[in-house]
């Protein structure tokens, strides 16, 4: 499976940070050495796409990624329960 985030090019990483990007540009990651994640999504476009205005996006900031992950799942696990086929099935990308 090809990969999917590249160290951003815009932003700066150190030894306490390192800046992901979706290579398709809705996603971008800040990870931080404790731990920490900064999370944005971009809803109208992608970041890389601006015309000089502020772009819509939402924020998360998790400090427990596996709990997180864990929480995610067992989100998904409870969606494909109640919706089956063919919404939430095993690997469509509506669940994934």
């Amino acid at each position: 499976m090809p990969e999917r985030f590249e160290v951003s090019r815009d932003r700066e990483s150190d030894e306490g940070y390192l800046h992901l990007d979706d290579k398709e540009g809705w996603w971008r990651y800040g990870v931080r050495f404790d731990g920490c994640v900064h999370i944005i999504s971009y809803s109208e476009r992608p970041f890389f796409d601006v015309y000089g205005e502020q772009q819509a996006h939402d924020y998360l900031h998790i400090c427990n990624l596996d709990q997180f992950i864990a929480d995610l799942l067992e989100i998904k696990r409870k969606a494909i329960a109640h919706f089956g086929d063919p919404y939430w099935k095993e690997g469509s990308n509506a669940a994934d």
